[in-house]
């Protein structure tokens, strides 16, 4: 999955960890592999940041 949006495993891992750094174009890719489309693929990348969000604060 990381060498099909062009990124390095370690850089994939550390997107996928912090999902805010993921640009809009990573995301809409991403989601093309899953045949998500651009708005459900934008709101589970929201969900998940909200998540993460949540777990940093605790």
């Amino acid at each position: 999955m990381a060498a099909d949006l062009g990124k390095q495993n370690i850089r994939f891992t550390m997107l996928m960890n912090r999902i805010e750094r993921f640009t809009l174009k990573d995301l809409f890719l991403l989601g093309k592999f899953f045949d998500l489309d651009e708005r459900k693929i934008f709101e589970l990348a929201y969900r998940q940041y909200l998540q993460q969000k949540k777990q940093k604060s605790l």
